[in-house]
């Protein structure tokens, strides 16, 4: 697996954002050069930038979209002390990442359980974002997707998305691991959310019978 990936500029508009090419290139690496300040192994590493043409970035591991048409089963530990610390760097640069999708395209999971976010061309910038820097695409996403604006809608929203991939076989959390205070409240209501959204996303499964 090669330890950087290089994500070619789009040829044209974004159908989600709104956003051109350029600009979308351009909102990316700001989110990255933010993201990177906080030196954390759960967002994506800037190592390169080709104005117009490409960035490179570090990989990740493998997206979970991609994961679970593969017989791979990777360990996840301490995924909740993961998610508290994702939601935390979110929050502290100003970042909500409106497009993580169900099938789980823009999450990623490496060989040894670390879990990812990435592509970060749909995002919305909470401090400087304005009438100007929106489409109207995009004051919709943000109306819609407002699974950033706590974590425990987030933690919610990640724990549906990962429970959906099979192949992730979640260990129990070191019990010697102590949350951020300022999470702990909000990660122990989610906590006992956990089991009745696991019991809900099977029953989905298998009324379609993919189970």
């Amino acid at each position: 697996m090669n330890n950087y990936i290089i994500k070619p500029i789009s040829k044209s508009i974004n159908i989600y954002s709104g956003y051109s090419p350029k600009y979308s290139q351009q909102r990316e690496i700001q989110a990255l050069l933010l993201l990177s300040q906080e030196q954390s192994i759960h967002f994506p590493k800037l190592i390169e930038v080709k104005k117009n043409k490409y960035i490179k970035i570090t990989n990740q591991g493998i997206d979970l979209k991609k994961l679970k048409k593969t017989n791979k089963i990777i360990n996840v530990y301490n995924l909740d002390k993961q998610l508290a610390t994702i939601y935390a760097i979110l929050s502290k640069t100003g970042i909500a990442h409106i497009d993580l999708n169900d099938n789980g395209k823009n999450i990623c999971v490496s060989n040894d359980g670390t879990i990812s976010l990435i592509d970060f061309d749909i995002v919305h910038f909470v401090n400087t974002d304005n009438n100007s820097s929106l489409t109207l695409l995009m004051k919709n996403r943000i109306q819609r997707f407002t699974y950033c604006d706590t974590f425990l809608l987030f933690y919610n929203k990640m724990i549906k998305i990962i429970s959906l991939c099979r192949n992730i076989r979640v260990i129990q959390e070191n019990p010697k691991y102590q949350e951020d205070p300022k999470y702990q409240e909000e990660k122990e209501h989610a906590v006992h959310l956990r089991s009745s959204i696991h019991q809900s996303i099977q029953q989905v499964l298998h009324r379609n019978n993919l189970v």
